[in-house]
Order: structure tokens, then sequence, then C-alpha cells
């Protein structure tokens, strides 16, 4: 599936808005709203289902927003593009609309796509999207005598029942853990506005362009502020500043200079790498701080860049990068739970998002599935879908799937998908390496 074949994120798009019945100059409408409102960004992945919950917007309207910017953007200067959501959104939506031509007249659909479309709450849409994926597979790969979605009561049940054309039973669990931890998203959240400082000190020319880091050293609620701002205020004529709660280093990086003859798109990796060293791949800093002075062409394109200030921050704190990291435990073992309940013929798809942020994952994973065995959890198998929703310096969507799947005794007779997504097979890495989970 090429994931930039616009033609064709247009047919996918006309056809699900057929299929949900869904005003497509409504969505359009709702973007060119939000390209005018000054707090879009919230809107976008950290944010979007609490302005959701405000403001009453199904969640995949604002996928659908997503994959619209990216059809409008050479066309419309005045569309606000944020491509870093449209890497992830668009094959979400391009899959959803392969998904439905086939398995749509499934036991379970209707009230499944029901739910599609009135929940706010992005984290809830994905876990959606991941259970149509995973049935779409079972049913094309299987041809089963049934599979249908089990009906949600007051009783934790499993999402899927499927029975083989040789009259067995099986029944499958998607749990999705959210894309960052409530702790990581708080946490996120406070130093992004501890450093809102810095945008004052910018502006009246205190702090100098350039870039500079920060490592924190202690828990970034326990900062103190005037201590920070003061440092931020010196570090222009310095070259480091350090104390026991933080250190601040004015970094030597010569950025490159934009081009003259274009319009530079902003957001984009291509203004990260040249102005900041900040590539996509980049596992150490935990997050970047940017502001600017520039004449703008709409609400996304840089025309002439006057100067540009930036902030790489990492948090240094072993307790916070413990917490940080830890993947939910809890979410599989309440998946085995129900699933345990019926028999030894079931399924849990583990599905999360890689973030190379967080290192590598094989200690955990291989310490989670010990603890399965431990817990004496009866099941067939654990696949462990690992989603990378990446951008290359060209502004190229990236996506890949690595399947990990972990397998009992009894699992040889049974009908196991482990790609949930049915993209290229060089799209798609099985078994990726040994426990290859997490940054590379």
């Amino acid at each position: 599936m090429d994931l930039h074949d616009k033609e064709k994120l247009e047919l996918d798009l006309k056809s699900l808005y057929g299929i949900f019945k869904i005003d497509r100059e409504k969505i359009k409408q709702l973007l060119y709203s939000f390209s005018k409102d000054p707090n879009y960004y919230e809107i976008t992945l950290l944010e979007s289902s609490r302005y959701n919950v405000k403001n009453k917007i199904p969640a995949i309207f604002i996928y659908f927003m997503g994959c619209e910017s990216y059809l409008l953007l050479s066309k419309d200067s005045s569309i606000r593009f944020d491509i870093f959501f449209s890497a992830r959104v668009v094959p979400l939506i391009r899959y959803l609309a392969e998904c439905l031509k086939v398995t749509i007249h499934l036991n379970g659909f209707e009230k499944k796509i029901k739910k599609l479309l009135t929940v706010r709450d992005s984290k809830e849409l994905d876990s959606i999207l991941y259970e149509i994926f995973t049935i779409h597979q079972y049913f094309i790969k299987f041809k089963p005598s049934l599979i249908e979605f089990i009906e949600e009561t007051d009783k934790k049940t499993p999402d899927i029942r499927m029975v083989t054309t040789e009259g067995i039973e099986f029944f499958i669990e998607v749990k999705n853990p959210i894309r960052r931890s409530n702790y990581h998203s708080e946490q996120y959240k406070f130093i992004s506005q501890l450093l809102n400082f810095a945008a004052d000190l910018y502006n009246n020319e205190i702090l100098q362009p350039g870039l500079y880091e920060l490592h924190i050293l202690i828990d970034p609620k326990k900062i103190d502020k005037i201590l920070l701002t003061e440092a931020f205020s010196k570090i222009s004529e310095l070259i480091k500043i350090e104390n026991q709660q933080f250190r601040l280093e004015r970094s030597s990086f010569i950025p490159d200079p934009l081009n003259a003859d274009e319009y530079q798109l902003y957001p984009s990796p291509t203004y990260y790498k040249k102005r900041a060293n900040w590539p996509m791949e980049e596992a150490y800093w935990d997050g970047l701080k940017n502001f600017f002075k520039a004449t703008m062409i709409g609400p996304s394109y840089i025309d002439e860049l006057d100067s540009d200030c930036f902030i790489k921050y990492r948090i240094e704190n072993k307790e916070y990068r413990e917490r940080r990291d830890y993947l939910p435990f809890k979410l599989l073992f309440e998946g085995l739970e129900q699933l345990s309940k019926s028999g030894e013929n079931t399924i849990l798809h583990y599905v999360f998002e890689r973030f190379t942020s967080k290192g590598h994952r094989r200690n955990t994973l291989k310490r989670l599935t010990e603890e399965t065995f431990h817990k004496n959890f009866q099941y067939a198998a654990i696949i462990f879908n690992e989603l990378e929703f990446a951008i290359d310096s060209d502004a190229n969507f990236i996506f890949t799937e690595r399947a990990h799947p972990v397998s009992t005794l009894n699992s040889n007779y049974t009908p196991i998908v482990k790609s949930i997504f049915n993209f290229e097979p060089s799209e798609i890495i099985e078994d990726d390496g040994e426990w290859g989970i997490g940054a590379d």
C-alpha cells in the first residue's frame, strides 16, 4: 500500500464517508475552522481526547481531518497541516477502508461501527480500529465457518468468537495500552508549560537564537522555576550552567539555512533536521521546545525565517524514566483473565506503539511473559503487535508492524494471525530477531 497515493486516499475517504453517511463538506469546514484556531495543535495526538470531549467532536472526525489536510496541502495554503499527525492517521484510515470492503457484513459489526462514529476519545477509537483490523485478518486468512464480534455486556468477555471449518471454537481478545502513560503525558505537558517562560526571554532578545540542551536531574515538578529562568537568562553568554537540579548547555551546532526559493513546511522533519539536528529516529532526547520569528504563508508555511530557538530536554531522573518506560502489565493480565473463562483455545493480541525514546523493550516483555506462566494463565498464544508510525527526512510516511508471537504447547493447532495489518510484505516484520522489541 503506497501511503502517499493521494488518488487512492481520496477513493478510500469517499468510500468511508458513504458507509458512515458523513457529509465530506462538514469535515472540510471543521478543518478550515480549526486552521484558524491558534490552539489547533491541542486537538492532535496528545490533547485530542480532552479537546474532543469538551467540543463533542467524534475522534474519527479528527482523523478524517488529518487525511483531508494532507490532500489539500498543495492546493490551499490556508489549511493547517500537521505532517506528524497525518503520518499516523493516514495508514489507519486507509486500512479501515480496506477492511470494511470485506468484513462489514460480519455479526456484531453494526454496533461496532456505531461506536466507532461516536467515541470522542482517540485512545478508545484506536482500540476499536485494532479490533476491526484483527477480525479482518482472521477472516481473510482462515475463512472460518463463523467469526463475529461478541456483544459487550456488564461482564468482561473476549472481543471476537471464531469457529473454524473443522468446528473448533476460538476466542480472541485485542488489548491496546494507551500511547503514552498518564504519568508520561502529565510530565510532558508540565515540562512544556515550564519552559514557556523561555519564549518571553527569546522575544525580548534575552535568550539568543540557537540550540540549547537541558538535562533535568530531579523530578521536573521540583525544579525551582526562578533558578531555571535565571539560567536561561544567562546561558546566551555562557557555555554551560550546572547545579543539583539541572544542567543547561549551549550547543555548538550550526543550523543549515532554509531554501530561500521555496516555502518551508512547519512543523516538518526537514525543518527540525536542518535547524535543530533533530532526526525523527532520535532516541536520546525526551522532547523539543521551539520558538521562531518568521513571515508565514498561511498557518503551515514559513516564507522568510528571521531567527529560531530550540530547547532539547532530557529527564535524567531514574524514577521518572522507569515509570515512563513502564508497559502496562495489568492490561495484559486483564485480557488473559477474560480469555481464561473461555478455555484454552484463546488468543491475545497486545497492540502497542514503538517509541524509540523508550529504548529496548526486550527484557520488559520477557518478564511480562514469564509472569503469565507464573500466574498459570491458560491460553494458546499471545501476539505482541508493535506498530511504528514514522516520517523520514524527505517527509515520506513510513509504517511498520513488528509481530512477536509467544506460543504454548497446544498452539500448533491454533489458527494464529501474526500481523493485524495486511500491507505489503516489505512493511511487515514478523519475529523481529530474538525479542527485538523497542528501539533498534
